[in-house]
This record gives structure tokens, sequence and C-alpha cells, in this order.
């Protein structure tokens, strides 16, 4: 792939930064709802039966009927239900054998509705033949006309044909066309909106094949991004090899200096400190990322299989004997406890910010940062010396 020129980057990261500007974030957490917050899985079929039965009892919504009369339309039973109508929803209503359908709704006498609600799952068997027959058992030669749904995410067609196959999208499209009054009774418009909401996030919008605004930007200008990396890449690779330059230079020859492209981890060391069962050394923390954060380690880690051993023996003398350095130096230490944001082998640490790009264009100045941050831990080399002394002559 071709370079992308200066001028053209900057065009294409002006036209990004606007869009993106204009991009809501699209957190997963935007799913939540009452059902997912109260500790239910979104397809928690009974906490979504529970719910819908508050939505459909004119009772309680706080909207009447319409809910209810919308229902009814889908299965092609048009109502105008009222106030005056005795409407009773049960929830897991026991048929004779035992069996429970999920609702069953009796309007004035006169009307039957029996819904078997499934989410995830299909029927068992020949349910529901035995609903029908069980419901008849229980209403023989009734006046009540009685209707049979089958409702599910997305329309499932029941092995009885006289269940009528209702979608989540025929639901929510029902439901929506109630007018909820805000300004009347806000708590109840809201509790009704909520399994709208709840639906759609969770069941309506098919995340396999929905991507975000944000990936699609970042689609659209990849070939940018791309040329913008692979710059990254190879500013980084000059700027790690002058980094280990400098300090190779900066140790004489006693020390070893451990530096790997592709490492996030680099070691200095002497020689001594890495014998006996003991790993002790210097740790630069340095990545492509410590480019783009503008962000930079350097610890002093105590490693080995005896290094419980050693830090038994020595680690509060070394504290004691470098406490002035670790105070005006600004370092982090280990005192009792791991280090806040580091590995449990980290002895002491500090972060550097003078990765920015002034510095990384004046190398001057990079080469005094990198003397000044090695220079806050010379002090470490003697009690460290001292104390691996001590333990490799009592080997």
């Amino acid at each position: 792939m071709s370079s992308i020129s200066k001028e053209e980057t900057e065009n294409q990261l002006d036209r990004m930064k606007e869009i993106h500007s204009y991009i809501k974030d699209e957190s997963k957490q935007e799913l939540d709802s009452i059902i997912t917050v109260m500790g239910n899985k979104f397809h928690d079929e009974n906490a979504i039966s529970d719910y819908l039965a508050y939505i459909l009892n004119p009772e309680i919504n706080g909207v009447g009927t319409q809910p209810l009369n919308n229902l009814m339309n889908l299965i092609n039973y048009p109502a105008d239900l009222s106030e005056t109508d005795k409407i009773e929803i049960k929830r897991e209503h026991e048929l004779t054998n035992k069996r429970r359908i999920d609702f069953l709704i009796t309007i004035s006498d006169e009307t039957i509705i029996a819904i078997e609600h499934k989410v995830f799952t299909g029927e068992h068997g020949d349910q529901t033949w035995d609903y029908e027959q069980q419901i008849n058992h229980e209403f023989p030669n009734s006046h009540y006309e009685i209707h049979y749904v089958l409702l599910s995410p997305h329309g499932k067609t029941p092995l009885n044909p006289s269940f009528t196959p209702i979608d989540y999208f025929q639901l929510v499209d029902a439901l929506k066309q109630v007018t909820t009054d805000v300004l009347r009774d806000i708590r109840k418009a809201v509790l009704y909106n909520e399994i709208i909401r709840h639906l759609e996030g969770h069941f309506l919008n098919d995340k396999t094949l929905e991507i975000s605004k944000k990936t699609e930007l970042l689609m659209d200008y990849s070939g940018m991004i791309n040329d913008l990396l692979q710059n990254l890449e190879d500013d980084y690779k000059d700027i790690f090899d002058f980094i280990e330059s400098y300090i190779k230079n900066y140790f004489n020859k006693e020390w070893n200096i451990k530096f790997q492209h592709g490492r996030h981890y680099h070691q200095i060391y002497k020689q001594n400190w890495k014998k006996n069962g003991l790993d002790i050394h210097f740790e630069l923390s340095l990545n492509q990322s410590s480019l783009i954060e503008n962000k930079l380690s350097f610890l002093v880690d105590i490693e080995g299989k005896r290094k419980d051993e050693f830090n038994h023996a020595y680690e509060n003398d070394l504290i004691m004997s470098l406490k002035d350095t670790l105070n005006e130096n600004g370092i982090q230490y280990r005192d009792g406890a791991k280090i806040k944001g580091r590995r449990a082998d980290t002895f002491a640490a500090k972060t550097y910010h003078f990765l920015d790009k002034n510095t990384l264009k004046d190398g001057l100045k990079l080469e005094q940062c990198l003397q000044d941050m090695i220079k806050d831990f010379l002090a470490f080399i003697e009690p460290i010396d001292e104390a691996v002394k001590a333990f490799n002559e009592k080997q």
C-alpha cells in the first residue's frame, strides 16, 4: 500500500474527528433494563412474562386497555375493551394434568386468550395440542370464545395449528401504538416503555449483523489508519534502538543489557544478581503503546525460586538504606504489600512521561531524560550488591 501524503492524512483525520464527535457511545450498558438490573438474564422467560402480564393488565399498567386491545388485533379478534370489562390475567395457570400455560386471560366471561411463551426453547412434545385439550376440558361446552397464542422472539411455528404465532416484532409494534401520558404519570410511562426497550435492545437488533457507527468509521478510514500505524511501527523501531544504544553506552561491561523488539519489558542486570536461585534486575517497560500513552516505567524486580528467602532476609534492610532515595525521587516501593498496579515481584518502580512529541524530536533532550531516569535508581546498586553478596556467601 502506498503511503498517504501528510496533507491527505491531516484532511482525513479532521474529517474523522468531526464524524466521531457526533457518534454517541454505544456501550453495552445501554441495553440494561429493569429486567436485567434486577439480576435476571435478558432472556429469562419468567421475568419477561411477568412484565408482560403487568403491561397487559389495565388495572395497574397506567395506560388502560389499549395494550390488550392491540394484542387481540394480532389474533384477528378485534375488541374495544373498556374499564367496565372484567379482565383477569393469570400467570402459570395450572391445568388439570398439572402442566402450566404461561398466560390465561379471561375477559368478561366471554373470551379466553391462552398464551404459551417460548424464548429460546421449543415445544415439549405435544405441548400445544395438550394445552388445547386441557383448556377445552376445563371449560367444556362453554360460551367462551377461546383463542390460543404461541409467543416467541421470531414467531416459532406451533405444532398445533389452533395456536396463532406472534413474534416480538409484532408485539413491540402493537405496544408502541399505545400512547403513554408522561406528564400525567411519568413513572407508569417509564415502566410501560421499559418492556419495549428491553425487547428491542436484546432481541430485535440482530447483534451478529450489526456494527456500530464507530466501527463503520474505522472501516471507512482503515487505509489512513493502517498507514499511520505502519509509521508508528517504523518510528518506534528507531526510538527503541536509540534508547537501547544509550543505555548500553551508559552502563559498563559488567552489566548485561537484554533489549528485544516485540517485548514489553527489557532487563539491565549484573551477572551475580542472577545466581543461586535469584533473579534481580532493573527493568524498563517500553513498547509501541509507550509512545501513544507517553508513558514508560523503570523498575527493580526481585524474582527467582529463592526470592522469598532473599526478601525475608534483606528486603527491610534495602528499604531502610534507600528510604531517602525512594522519597526524594518519587519512587514507589513495596512495603509489606504489592505495589498497586504492579506485579508481585516488583520491589520498586517509577513511571516517566517524557516520550512526548517535542522530546522525541530532540535527541539531546531525550538523552538527558534517559540519564535522569537512570540516576533516580543508581543508589540501588550498592545496597543490592551488598545484599546479594551476603546472600551468596551463605550458600
